[in-house]
């Protein structure tokens, strides 16, 4: 169940780093229209994500959900990718929401949600 729980927030950070982190801005504000609504789709790639998570978890040995790592890779993989395409969604509207609050609570906040923030 641990295992779950990382993969859960592996897929939620790389979902963050691709599509809205500051850090990686160089990076995703160069995306073309057609990537941008891609990479801004959590459910999208968080499935992706959950695969190359899944891919490395299966390589390192972690069990996921009663899966050993002796069923073959994709099955593996396509097993954590498809259950991350679930959980990815609201982890990381919970994760934008809690930046978004505490960037208010400080007073440094620029709309993350602009459609909620007008009147």
């Amino acid at each position: 169940m641990t295992s779950c729980f990382l993969y859960m927030l592996i897929t939620t950070g790389l979902y963050y780093l691709g599509a809205w982190a500051k850090i990686t801005m160089p990076i995703w504000g160069r995306y073309p229209r057609s990537i941008v609504s891609f990479m801004e789709c959590a459910a999208c790639t968080g499935m992706w994500y959950g695969v190359l998570v899944g891919l490395g978890g299966w390589y390192t040995g972690l069990p996921f959900l009663g899966l050993s790592t002796s069923q073959h890779a994709p099955v593996y993989a396509g097993a954590v990718g498809l259950c991350a395409m679930v959980w990815t969604p609201p982890l990381a509207w919970l994760h934008l929401r809690a930046l978004h609050e505490i960037a208010q609570a400080s007073g440094t906040a620029a709309p993350i949600f602009p459609e909620e923030d007008s009147p």
